[in-house]
Formats: structure tokens, sequence, C-alpha cells
């Protein structure tokens, strides 16, 4: 080997280990001989250039846990992730149209319902990167609000989040600075119904529909109300789809999927005393989601009895030695052997078949230990 290719095979490996995009090689993601558990299309799904393996790992998560029950469903990721571009669009835009005497418009309603829901407005487009990142709790808020769709209603997908969020930035910008200095009510409905419009053109679209009478009013005052309108006949809570013969919407169809889970969130931090709850500091959890804070190898012994009883775990790590912030999830779906006989975890990542064992790969119990940011938990 050259120095020169040396040299550029160094470079390829640092900025691998920089990203959650693909994972640097270590011998801790060496895979053994064990077999997919799931079988299917699981290890295929592949989150390509975006950061959003959060979503990837808790929905890998939820379809395990279907599997126990007898469903096969596969669920599209494309959906909650269109669904956080959209929502953090239509807060740069409410953010930069804001004025001080707009206590009772249109603005004002979506920014209070937006407060309801996660406390404040919370991580709008920058225009810095990062839009598609976030933690496992704020998955399952995404999944409460907007509720979840099959994957074969995918029409179309994100591949590059950041080069979406610089065009959903740009376009925020343009309908914000087109309004006047004190817009009326029906110029900033007319506003948001024309940047909903564009953003249908720009995120994935799925074959669901809506009826023509829903309304931009409708989807924010829906029984399961969200904090920002949806797009069009892509989402709200009016949008249906048929899965086995079955009329859902997207929120129906989520809490059929996730019937009565209940989900339990840990971190192991020095900083705070144990067994209290604790907003986790790391850049990623920007509506300050509570852990409960134990010692690691508590959590470590809670995750393997609930793989025992077949349960998968959501897991956050960093690649970075106790780094103490997460930089890639995966779901951890059974218990294996290293190729040294050890116990070791078996994990289901998001980088496509071609990684690892058709998608999986095993975990040592050591570099879990020293390398678990949070988890998260089905309630035995």
């Amino acid at each position: 080997m050259t120095k020169r290719v040396f040299f550029l095979w160094v470079v390829v490996s640092g900025l691998l280990l920089t990203s959650c995009n693909r994972p640097a090689g270590n011998e801790e993601a060496v895979v053994s001989n064990s077999s997919s558990p799931l079988g299917g299309l699981e290890g295929a799904y592949d989150q390509c250039h975006t950061e959003a393996c959060w979503i990837y790992a808790m929905l890998a998560c939820i379809e395990h846990e279907a599997k126990l029950s007898g469903d096969s469903v596969l669920l599209s990721r494309q959906w909650l992730l269109s669904r956080l571009m959209e929502e953090q669009t239509i807060q740069r835009f409410i953010i930069k149209t804001q004025t001080s005497n707009d206590n009772n418009g249109l603005l004002h309603t979506f920014t209070k319902s937006v407060d309801e829901h996660v406390g404040r407005l919370c991580s709008p487009l920058g225009g810095l990167g990062g839009a598609s990142r976030g933690v496992g709790p704020d998955a399952l808020r995404l999944i409460n609000t907007y509720g979840l769709v099959p994957y074969q209603h995918e029409r179309s997908r994100i591949n590059n989040s950041r080069v979406l969020e610089r065009k959903l930035c740009l376009l925020a910008d343009r309908h914000a600075a087109s309004m006047p200095s004190h817009p009326t009510d029906a110029r900033k409905q007319q506003a948001l119904l024309e940047l909903k419009k564009q953003l249908k053109e720009l995120l994935p679209r799925f074959t669901i529909s809506t009826p023509l009478h829903s309304t931009i009013t409708e989807a924010a005052s829906s029984h399961i109300s969200s904090p920002l309108p949806s797009t069009g006949g892509d989402g709200g809570g009016s949008s249906s789809f048929y899965y086995l013969s079955m009329r859902y919407t997207p929120l129906q169809f989520a809490e059929s999927v996730m019937y009565c889970q209940q989900w339990q969130w840990y971190a192991s931090s020095p900083y705070h005393p144990y067994n209290t709850m604790f907003a986790l500091e790391v850049p990623d959890n920007r509506r300050y989601h509570q852990y409960l804070n134990l010692p690691m190898k508590e959590i470590e012994a809670r995750v393997i009895a609930s793989l025992e009883d077949g349960h998968a775990v959501y897991w956050e790590m960093s690649r970075r030695r106790d780094a103490g912030a997460s930089d890639h999830a995966m779901a951890i779906v059974g218990l294996t052997r290293d190729k040294k006989g050890r116990l070791a975890f078996l994990c289901l990542n998001s980088y496509g078949k071609k990684w690892g064992h058709n998608g999986y790969c095993t975990v040592s119990l050591s570099y879990f230990r020293h390398h678990t940011c949070n988890v998260g938990i089905i309630a035995l």
C-alpha cells in the first residue's frame, strides 16, 4: 500500500467516525453467524444521507414487538421524518412572522398549540444542519401526534436531509419575507395554506387520501390535535388508507400497532442522583425529555431481562468512549454470543442489508457499558 493510498484511507475513516450516516469499522461491530430473528425486509432499511437513525431504531423496535403478536407490519420511516421536517419548516415561518401585537391571530393559535404539546417552540430549521436529528422519546411524540403509515404506502423518500433542509429554509424565509408588517388573520391563513401547498411538493408523498372538506383549521383542531398543521393530502388527522382490507387514519393505525405499549427511558449520569428523573443533557434532546437515572449495571440488567422476555430495546450510543452525547441509535433485538462465546447483544442497524450481516451486528456487553447514552424499554 502506497503512502498516498494509506493517507486517503485514514481521511475517509475519520469522516465516517464523525457521522451517524455510516459507522466506523471496529471489532465491536463484527457480526457473528447469528441469523436474522425477524426475517423479511427489516435489515433492508437504509437511512442514506439522513441523521434519522433514532426514527429507524424506534420503528424497528415497534415492528419487533408486533412480530411477537403475529403481525409482520413494516412501517414507513419516511412518514415520521417528513412530518418532522414539515413541523420545523412551519415553526421557522411562525417565528419569523411573529409580531408583538399578534395576540389573537392564527399564528398565536398555533404558537399556543405548540406550547401545550412540547412546552415551547423547539428546534425549528436553523439552516445549520441536523434538522433530522432527535432522540427516542421524540419519535414517540411524532407517532402520538401524526400516527404511522405502512411502508407499502411510500411513493418517494428523503435521501439527503441536509439538502432538503436548505430548500425548506429558503421556502419558509421567502414566505415570511412576503408578509406585511401587521398582516390580517386572513392573510396569515392564506400564507400558511400557500406554504403547505409548496411543502407538499417538496416532501415525500404517500398513497393515502384526504376528504376534500379537510381544511387547515380541522387539522389543528382534531381529537388528537397536531401542534402544527400537516401537509395537504399526505398528513393530518383526516387522511386515511387501506391496510389488509381495513381502512385506517395514521393515528388509528398507530394505535392498533402499538396497542397498550408503555415505554420507559433510562440513562446513567454521575451528575444527577440515581433513581430520579432528569432531562438528558445531549444536543439532540431539544424538547428536554425526561429519563430515569440508574447505575449502568442496573440498566444492563433491565435490558437483558427485556430481551429474555422477547422485547426489543431502543439504544442510543456514543461511538467515542464516554463522550457523553449520542451519535447513533440502533434496535437491540436479541441476545447472542460473540466469536469467543461471550454473551452479546444482537442489534439491527439502519444502513441496509449490505452492512454487517444482512443489516445486523453483535455488540459486546463491555462496549454497551462504556458507550451507552440512553435506552428505551417497553414496560414489562
